[in-house]
């Protein structure tokens, strides 16, 4: 059984990995959503 402070590291531990991952995936709608492939001819 989990005590209160590890409980408490795991769900805290949860929570900056569904940021990190949220944070990524905003990331990647932006560079591949439907206009996505004409942003990367742009630049080069």
């Amino acid at each position: 059984m989990l005590g209160g402070g590890q409980r408490a590291m795991r769900a805290k531990f949860c929570q900056e990995n569904i940021t990190a991952f949220t944070s990524i995936a905003d990331i990647l709608k932006s560079s591949l959503g439907p206009v996505g492939l004409d942003k990367s001819k742009k630049r080069n």
